[in-house]
């Protein structure tokens, strides 16, 4: 599915709750900075699926946007996947 297309995608909403009770590798690494963006991911999941087909484009960019902050910070081995999945 494409959003490009005008197709919609599948919401992740529900699978990425666990991000909030994740154990991370090193427990040091899971603070309050780590909760508060896992939140703001979920919250930009959840507004993505609002609203009309004219704002998904800029809501997908937001939960883009999330998900790399969130990678830089925590986790960089996946990056350059996400990245593939920028929308101009």
């Amino acid at each position: 599915m494409s959003l490009e297309k005008k197709e919609s995608i599948k919401s992740y909403l529900e699978k990425h709750q666990v991000i909030l009770k994740a154990k991370a590798t090193d427990p040091k690494v899971k603070d309050a900075k780590f909760d508060q963006m896992a939140i703001g991911y979920l919250e930009s999941l959840r507004q993505r699926g609002l609203g009309p087909y004219e704002l998904k484009i800029s809501k997908y960019q937001i939960v883009y946007s999330y998900c790399l902050a969130s990678l830089e910070q925590y986790c960089p081995g996946p990056i350059q996947k996400i990245t593939k999945l920028q929308i101009e």
